[in-house]
Order: C-alpha cells, then sequence, then structure tokens
C-alpha cells in the first residue's frame, strides 16, 4: 500500500500511535525494499520511494500538512460543494489559530487535550508546515480541491 495522496497512515505514526493501514504500509515497504535488494537490483531504491512517499523529506512534510489541512476543512461548517467558500472559511480559520493559539502552543509536544478537534488538527499542520500555514484563500483552493 503506497499513500498517494492520502497520508492518513503517515499521520498516524507521527501522532504516536500507528493505526493498522500505518502497520501495513509500513512493513509492504520494508518488504518491497528487502526484495528489491536481494534481487540485485541494478539502482539504489529508498525506503521512502518503496512506502510511496516523497523522496525529499521537506515535500513529505507539505504533503503531510496539506492532508492535515484537508481534514479540518472537512470540519468546517461549509459543504464542500461550495469550494471557493470553504477555502475562504479554512482561510479564516488557520489565521485566527495562527494569531491566536500557535504563539503559545508551538513548542508544546502535542496539542492542549483542552483543544478543539479543528485546533488540533491545524496544530499537527503547523507542526509539519515549520510553523507556517498558507495565508491566503487561494492557496486553500488549491490544497482542499
Amino acid at each position: 500500500m503506497s499513500i498517494g495522496r492520502d497520508y492518513a497512515w503517515l499521520a498516524s505514526v507521527i501522532e504516536g500511535r500507528p493505526s493498522p493501514d500505518a502497520i501495513a504500509a509500513m512493513s509492504g515497504a520494508l518488504l518491497r525494499w528487502w526484495r528489491f535488494a536481494a534481487a540485485g537490483g541494478c539502482r539504489r531504491v529508498s525506503l521512502a520511494r518503496c512506502a510511496g512517499l516523497p523522496e525529499n523529506p521537506a515535500r513529505a512534510r507539505l504533503a503531510l500538512r496539506d492532508h492535515y489541512l484537508r481534514r479540518a476543512a472537512a470540519l468546517l461548517d461549509v459543504p464542500a460543494s461550495q469550494p471557493w467558500r470553504r477555502a475562504e472559511a479554512m482561510a479564516a480559520a488557520a489565521d485566527l489559530f495562527m494569531r491566536r493559539k500557535w504563539p503559545v502552543w508551538w513548542s508544546l509536544a502535542a496539542a492542549p487535550e483542552h483543544a478543539e478537534a479543528i485546533e488540533r488538527l491545524l496544530w499537527h499542520a503547523a507542526q509539519a508546515g515549520g510553523g507556517k500555514l498558507p495565508g491566503t484563500a487561494r492557496w486553500y483552493h488549491k490544497i482542499l480541491g
């Protein structure tokens, strides 16, 4: 199983509670990597490639950030059938989070217990994004598209 656009299994590992899908994905990746090496592959293949992850960790972090942002957008009270309104609502929610919560929560090992579900997802997104989230509805429209 590779992840493609679905980073749910990777998110479960990052969050410290690997799901059965995560265990299956990593087991499969390790097995593919091992078999490739045993078959005497003429070029080196990375474990990241076998897992369907980007080779560049920075790209993987951005993809994981976008995964969390898509999950957060699903919690908004704006239907997916209105993508521009949803992007605007997501930009507003992220801006509010980054101004009010992130300056206090940035150094925490996890989002506080009292955090709302969308705040937890935005915390994970900001962590994956190196302390930054997109700042415009246009970017959210592209991510949520």
